[in-house]
């Protein structure tokens, strides 16, 4: 790339490691929570990791969903930082989530595109917005002629009535189409408030204490490298112990690990072509890096790499729509599917692969000691095998209530407070799902209680 600096062959800088764990706690379960996600799921990850919160705090310790691991994009840490902080708190996380952001002066919130941005993509994001203007401006003129049009009066009079009520339906589904276009030309593209650099200033403090060793467990993402395309893992809390980075670098160490920076948490953000790679400082020199999703989102290797036994995959891009993209917007929504879905998936048959040969290694004690099975509870997965069937509520949660515009919705605190309430419904909804699946079942007064002290919960939240 123009303008990067040759890389110096610099030793890495070594995370300090912690004592490896004992045998007797290498052998117990180990859940893990990757969460998949865009810039528009924030609030609903968040209103979803709430009611997990809920559940943990009205339940005994052995039956709560804990996770001393997880992984997600930049955009999920916000949520996941949120949860972990306080997995069984009281306190819900509505508030940090629907208001706080929102009460900072308005030009710390006003939506501006960063100084990186690339002149080829603003212009055709101007090309793309009057495009889909007009089509707007064309669907509106249609309604209108269709409405007062003599020959439809005519045709209701001679009873065709199913007739004009086909024509105007088409003619309205014509007219949202082309108002979702606007929308998504219109509402965050190219830049949006994870890059606005007054935004960054005014929480660069509370982003360093997230970056920090401030929550429990340990929780990833990843960047990458934009010359190479080398994918760089990027931690923030409890930092890994020396048998894990070895187990993170891999066998010729050729995987960077890092603790995360508030520099290096916009850099792993950037997503071209809308925002240029961003260059960061490091032993070696300057590197260019861009978003991690593109590599995996979530990533799921760093948790193998860590010890995981169960993976808990929250997805919020669907494998099947529904039906066929009709605009610009269900278009670029079933490119963001592909571009994140395909990536997982490798990761995912990749892991299977190992637990096949973990299955093969029980005959042969040297290839059972370096491998073991990974079971990956994907409640979003409609080709999930018999033995581990997707959750109907979630699956539905997939297909109706993220569409075209959930990339760019909740720009209002009433939209947020919608989306964090129906996120929240759908988490008790997995809570029961993932209690099966992990083997957390309650007992039938249990339940009846932590539903009620839930209920309670989330009436405190909406009051």
């Amino acid at each position: 790339m123009a303008g990067t600096q040759t890389r110096r062959q610099a030793p890495r800088t070594t995370p300090q490691p912690r004592q490896a764990p004992t045998d007797k706690a290498a052998a117990s379960p180990r859940f893990a929570l990757a969460v998949q996600g865009s810039f528009g799921h924030i609030v609903y990850a968040a209103g979803i990791l709430d009611a997990f919160r809920a559940h943990n705090h009205a339940v005994p310790a052995a039956q709560r969903l804990e996770f001393p691991l997880a992984s997600g994009c930049v955009e999920m840490l916000t949520p996941l930082w949120l949860f972990l902080n306080a997995p069984h708190g009281e306190i819900s996380l509505r508030d940090a989530v629907v208001k706080d952001d929102y009460l900072t002066p308005w030009w710390v919130q006003s939506r501006i595109a960063p100084p990186a941005i690339r002149a080829d993509a603003l212009t055709s994001y101007l090309k793309g917005l009057g495009q889909a203007s007009k089509r707007l401006s064309m669907a509106y003129q249609e309604l209108l002629v269709r409405t007062f049009r003599v020959a439809g009066s005519r045709a209701a009079f001679h009873g065709d009535v199913d007739s004009i009520a086909g024509s105007a339906l088409q003619t309205i589904n014509e007219l949202n189409a082309a108002w979702q276009d606007v929308a998504t030309y219109s509402s965050g593209i190219p830049g949006n408030i994870a890059f606005n650099p007054f935004f960054m200033a005014w929480k660069s403090g509370d982003l360093e204490k997230c970056c920090a060793d401030n929550h429990a467990g340990t929780v990833f993402t990843n960047a990458t490298r934009a010359d190479t395309l080398d994918e760089v893992y990027l931690y923030s809390g409890e930092a890994p112990d020396a048998a894990q980075l070895e187990n993170l670098r891999g066998n010729r160490h050729q995987r960077e690990v890092r603790r995360l920076t508030p520099e290096f948490f916009f850099a792993s953000g950037a997503r071209p072509p809308y925002i240029a790679p961003i260059p960061v400082e490091t032993e070696n020199g300057t590197e260019y890096w861009m978003e991690g999703a593109m590599r995996c989102n979530p990533p799921l290797n760093p948790l193998v790499d860590m010890g995981a036994t169960h993976i808990v995959l929250l997805r919020f891009f669907c494998k099947h729509p529904a039906q066929e993209p009709n605009n610009n917007g269900e278009l670029n929504e079933r490119f963001l599917d592909a571009l994140f879905n395909i990536p997982l998936q490798k990761e995912i048959e990749a892991i299977e692969f190992r637990n096949k040969l973990a299955g093969v290694g029980q005959n042969h004690p040297e290839l059972a000691a370096k491998s073991r099975s990974v079971s990956i509870i994907d409640p979003g997965d409609p080709d999930a095998l018999e033995s581990r069937k997707p959750c109907p509520a979630y699956l539905d949660f997939l297909s109706e209530n993220l569409g075209t515009l959930s990339h760019y919705d909740g720009l209002t605190s009433t939209r947020r407070a919608e989306m964090f309430d129906a996120g929240f419904e759908i988490g008790r909804q997995l809570v029961r799902y993932l209690s099966d699946q992990l083997g957390l079942r309650e007992t039938t007064a249990t339940a009846a209680e932590s539903q009620s002290k839930t209920r309670g919960f989330q009436s405190k939240q909406v009051a």
